[in-house]
């Protein structure tokens, strides 16, 4: 790599791609292979493997100010990889880069500005991320707190029930490449302990004579049939929006009867796939695919408290999940102009601005 300083001099750093001998403190390392542009400064003396290119600081370079000025320009050398199997950035195309080097005092001012200033940033994303990992856990902590797991003793109000005595299990057709008619369908992306999640739509093909048999209706709840263990039995109710969507047979569909409160049952059934019921209970010969039946869940103990119950504990569960969905999306905001501050300090320190 060719440094050009400020004075018009021209310096060559030194420069190892792979080397059996020590290199010493110091040297600023980056991966060159994909993915390109990890870097770290040597804190003792190493060697490197084919993977890394390893920059020497001359007299006249800092490294911590080499470091940043690297990592300011990887969009730059991350476009100079190339390869068939796999990128990788050459020595030849490493040695061609130029950038402009100010005298050493004037490195060394900017790299502790930058340190410093970075690591007050990185702090503060370490507690937002520390925040945001905490609101995206919520949903799942009021699930466990609001619905009892399998077999746990009841109040007097409550009872344990056959959930088939309480649902009626609708029908769902498997979308076909050959079909006639393009459907907006239902996958496992739509259902979320948060709700309903309309991203997850995908177009498909399906034949129209199955399409007025698993359209959507408001209020019937959905279950993830088959999927990974991690995803399987991962459910949430359909509230009639968007309009004219299909389930497929990937998903088992549910409408409560009188006297049951479907969204209340969504909430348990979401209670139960939070607390990992599905992921030790479902079946199927691949351990990366797993599978639960209608009839498995039709045997399930669902609680019963009265109608009035069911109705105040689904509207509070609704209000604290709705404060949890605000609050993540506020902290995912906050994360995103932080994430942003390290590139625009970076821009300033480089173009004379700091």
């Amino acid at each position: 790599m060719v440094i050009k300083s400020s004075s018009r001099k021209i310096t060559t750093l030194g420069y190892e791609s792979c080397s059996t001998e020590m290199l010493p403190t110091g040297t600023v390392i980056m991966s060159s292979r994909a993915p390109i542009g990890h870097l770290a400064i040597a804190g003792v003396p190493l060697c490197t493997n084919q993977g890394c290119k390893s920059f020497i600081p001359g007299p006249s370079v800092n490294s911590q100010f080499l470091y940043w000025l690297l990592k300011w320009d990887l969009p730059a050398l991350r476009k100079l990889g190339s390869g068939a199997t796999f990128a990788e950035v050459s020595k030849s195309q490493l040695e061609q880069v130029r950038v402009v080097l100010p005298p050493l005092p004037e490195q060394k001012r900017l790299a502790a500005l930058l340190n410093n200033r970075l690591a007050t940033v990185e702090r503060a994303r370490i507690a937002l991320q520390t925040q945001f990992n905490a609101a995206k856990a919520l949903p799942a902590a009021f699930l466990r707190q609001a619905f009892p797991k399998p077999g746990e003793e009841l109040g007097s109000a409550w009872s344990w029930v056959r959930l088939a005595d309480k649902v009626e299990f609708l029908t769902a057709k498997s979308i076909a490449s050959a079909g006639d008619t393009t459907v907006r369908a239902i996958t496992t992306a739509c259902l979320s302990e948060c709700g309903f999640d309309a991203a997850g739509i995908k177009t498909a093909s399906m034949w129209s004579h199955d399409i007025s048999f698993c359209r959507c209706v408001s209020g019937e709840i959905l279950v993830a049939r088959s999927n990974t263990p991690d995803l399987v039995g991962r459910a949430s109710i359909y509230l009639g929006y968007p309009e004219d969507i299909v389930a497929t047979d990937l998903t088992i569909r549910i409408r409560t009867h009188d006297g049951y409160d479907p969204m209340f049952l969504s909430g348990f059934l979401s209670s139960l796939f939070v607390r990992g019921f599905w992921k030790q209970n479902s079946g199927g010969a691949s351990g990366s695919m797993k599978k639960i039946g209608r009839k498995q869940v039709g045997c399930l103990s669902i609680p019963l408290p009265p109608l009035s119950e069911q109705k105040r504990l689904a509207a509070r569960l609704n209000e604290q999940i709705a404060a949890a969905a605000k609050l993540r999306k506020s902290l995912e905001a906050q994360l995103a102009e932080i994430e942003a501050f390290p590139v625009a300090l970076l821009r300033k320190a480089f173009g004379g601005g700091l």
